[in-house]
């Protein structure tokens, strides 16, 4: 478990964030906050608007990064409250307050998972922490804003209440501003186009359940029509203008243009969204990340609702402490306990990613550098001359996979495009194992995964490196075995010409016997074949 006073520093903080009123574009006093927080532990802080950035001490811009984020941002207080919702009321192990749960105790929980990263040299990752703004209306504002100024992230955890549960995907919201219309007349004669009629077919269609592909991890795509009004409000006039929203929520089975298109197709009212910014998203279950958790015992989960995760153009694992039931309600809360769990949660999922261990290194095990070098010195030289065979059979066990339905067709052709390209460069000299890359197949999964994104991990499903190994071997000594026959019966016919050509005769040394030179040059094969 984390230290005693990691865990007090973050309740302590969080009851300060709680007691400053935080809404939405009205964040300046928590910045302020979490700045001085930052600054009382040394860790130089970078301000965009209500957003704070902070890299840890040994920031390397040459590393990729891992992005820490939460927002802290609150909506409104519900009327309901029964507390005053900025005390920061202690109780039975709760800390009640408005924005504890969503996400305060996120927040504090990545910060103090930051801090425990911080001072450590030598990571595989740069650790980022943002704690953003405007989250809660999905402003421009916030993590969208900080994005182009992070460099190269590599991947991201999102803090929000999970149960500490990995929401490994989440449903895209897309919102549609609809307008029927028709043409007004009097309601006792058989005159004009009821718009609210047209907006009534296009209702019952939308309701028809027409997006039919269902997603194992969120379910079918999930609509409802949430307001409806015209501005005529005469009894006896027929409206000629209906207007109506629809709250669409959108699985990773389809992208926003899909969704308007069928409902252009099939409905006479104009939709106009509000933004496609948030899309589906999904972090895969083959991602370092998520096997991590699910090695740690966490289970995963799809979630309904969406959060800056879908902002965010690399991927992300949405996962904290605290319930998503209790956020936006009446005397909203959370369990002390559960913020003690979500930093012990954070430290050791990153734990595996983060530190700069061996792929060969057990947890907790220390290598003699004097039996690393003289182990594991030059096996990245070998593994150059393994290089082209490891992509060799890397395509034909992507082809596999595609065979028993484990890639889909469009996946086995980006990855076979990638592997392409790579062959090429062996060929051509132009490849290399890259400083920090500890072999072969791991150069070859980096490059296959940075040109063509996450499907690039695909390619060592269901094989081991002991796998890979064997085969890089088997297929290099074949080559090799060719190559030295060729290299033998070229030999051979060396020294047949030349036994043909010369006309010597020596003295034997042991029984003085005359033997020609050419018999002796003939003689000298017969161990080779034997070989």
């Amino acid at each position: 478990m984390p230290n005693a006073q990691l865990i007090q520093d973050s309740i302590s903080l969080l009851q300060s964030l709680i007691q400053t009123p935080s809404l939405s574009k009205q964040e300046d006093k928590t910045a302020e906050l979490i700045v001085a927080f930052f600054d009382s532990r040394n860790c130089k802080t970078e301000r965009l608007g209500n957003n704070i950035i902070v890299r840890n001490k040994y920031f390397d811009p040459t590393k990729k990064s891992i992005l820490l984020n939460s927002h802290h941002d609150t909506v409104k207080p519900s009327p309901s409250y029964t507390l005053y919702p900025y005390e920061a009321i202690t109780t039975d192990g709760k800390l009640f307050g408005l924005g504890s749960n969503d996400a305060g105790g996120a927040l504090v929980s990545l910060i103090a998972c930051f801090l425990h990263y911080n001072e450590i040299q030598d990571l595989k990752y740069n650790v980022v922490f943002v704690a953003s703004a405007e989250e809660e209306i999905s402003g421009k504002g916030g993590i969208e804003m900080v994005i182009p100024s992070l460099g190269q992230v590599d991947f991201a955890i999102v803090g929000e209440p999970t149960l500490c549960k990995m929401a490994i995907a989440e449903k895209g919201l897309l919102v549609l501003d609809a307008v029927s219309k028709g043409k007004t007349g009097h309601a006792a004669r058989n005159e004009g186009v009821n718009a609210i009629e047209i907006a009534m077919k296009d209702i019952a269609w939308i309701y028809s359940k027409p997006f039919t592909q269902v997603s194992d991890l969120l379910g079918p795509v999930h609509v409802n029509v949430t307001v409806i009004e015209t501005e005529n409000k005469a009894h006896n006039v027929i409206p000629d203008q209906c207007k109506f929203v629809v709250d669409i929520r959108v699985n990773e089975l389809y992208n926003f243009d899909e969704i308007l298109e069928q409902i252009s197709e099939h409905c006479q009212s104009t939709f106009t969204p509000r933004s496609k910014r948030m899309r589906s998203s999904i972090i895969p279950l083959t991602h370092e990340l998520v096997r991590n958790g699910i090695s740690m015992g966490l289970e995963y989960y799809g979630s309904p609702t969406t959060s800056d995760k879908a902002l965010m153009p690399f991927p992300a694992l949405k996962l904290g402490p605290g319930d998503s039931a209790r956020s936006h309600t009446a005397d909203e809360f959370i369990y002390l306990k559960e913020i003690e769990q979500g930093i012990d949660c954070y430290i050791k999922l990153l734990k595996i990613n983060i530190k700069q261990m061996k792929l060969w290194q057990k947890k907790g095990s220390t290598t003699s550098s004097l039996v690393e070098q003289f182990t594991v010195g030059r096996d990245k030289e070998f593994d150059i001359e393994l290089a082209k065979y490891d992509v060799i059979g890397s395509m034909a066990h992507c082809k596999m996979l595609h065979k028993v339905g484990l890639l889909k067709k469009q996946e086995l052709t980006l990855i076979l495009k990638a592997l392409q390209e790579i062959k090429l460069e062996i060929e051509n000299k132009k490849f290399k194992i890259e400083k920090g890359i500890e072999d072969i197949h791991s150069q070859v999964e980096k490059l296959v995964t940075e040109r063509y994104g996450e499907v690039g991990k695909k390619i060592h499903t269901g094989r081991s490196r002991n796998d890979q190994i064997a085969l890089d071997s088997k297929l290099y000594y074949r080559d090799q075995l060719v190559q030295t026959k060729e290299h033998a019966n070229a030999l051979f016919k060396v020294f047949i010409n030349l036994a043909k050509n010369i006309n010597v005769i020596y003295c034997q040394d042991i029984h003085i016997i005359n033997w020609p030179c050419h018999h002796h040059l003939v003689c000298g094969l017969v161990p080779m074949l034997r070989a």
